[in-house]
């Protein structure tokens, strides 16, 4: 049994896919980092929402585009499901907690170095 050309061309278009979708939820897990590390309002929150939904709407335009004359699959959006589930589940949890323990923890030392610093400019220049 022989197979159709067609279905690796649409396997392809399935990986990509699924390869958008992993690259737009780490995007999205940069994003959270960024407002774990640097917390801010709502409106800074819905401009960055507004801003990566845009990018993401463009970025599954341009693949189905490229890939597919611009028709809608059921597989595209399916893959890219697949894709954020998969990268959600497998990294982006543990990656998100691991990066943001760390950089709390290199800012707690710039703060306590930041603060024996100012305490011997203080020191200092009372003399």
């Amino acid at each position: 049994m022989e197979i159709s050309g067609n279905i690796y061309e649409e396997l392809a278009i399935f990986r990509n896919s699924c390869i958008l979708g992993a690259v737009m939820m780490a995007l999205y897990d940069g994003i959270r980092l960024f407002r774990r590390v640097i917390p801010h309002g709502t409106v800074w929150v819905s401009v960055e929402d507004f801003c990566y939904w845009m990018i993401f709407g463009a970025a599954l335009f341009v693949l189905m585009y490229r890939e597919n004359d611009g028709a809608l699959r059921g597989y595209i959006i399916g893959g890219t499901a697949a894709g954020i589930l998969l990268y959600y589940l497998l990294v982006g949890t543990r990656l998100v907690k691991w990066l943001s323990s760390w950089i709390f923890r290199i800012k707690k030392r710039l703060k306590k170095s930041a603060k024996e610093v100012t305490m011997k400019l203080h020191h200092l220049f009372k003399k």
